[in-house]
């Protein structure tokens, strides 16, 4: 029960930064130009003190937008729309630090 509460609390903290990412000002307008497939991520060396995290382990599509600001943008890691739910040309809303996609 108590592995259960954890977890949910671990979710809440996770929702709630996220609120704070697509709450914050300012956006940019941005075109997705492509969307493609990732070659899926190499497990890490046990040595090597680096693992991945949550959010990156199951990732397998990556974009390239362009900003209203003129800007190229490759994002291996898309934001909150699925990558299903993008096509090419198609206008997106971007946190002007993180390039994520709100």
């Amino acid at each position: 029960m108590k592995v259960d509460i954890r977890k949910f609390n671990a979710r809440i903290k996770e929702n709630k930064s996220k609120l704070v990412i697509r709450t914050g000002l300012p956006h940019l307008v941005s075109t997705v130009s492509e969307i493609f497939d990732l070659e899926p991520q190499q497990q890490e060396e046990e040595g090597s003190g680096l693992k991945q995290n949550e959010m990156t382990k199951n990732i397998t599509k990556g974009a390239i937008i362009k900003t209203s600001t003129r800007n190229t943008i490759f994002l291996p890691v898309i934001g909150f729309v699925e990558p299903e739910e993008l096509k090419p040309l198609e206008l997106v809303g971007v946190n002007k630090d993180t390039f994520f996609n709100i």
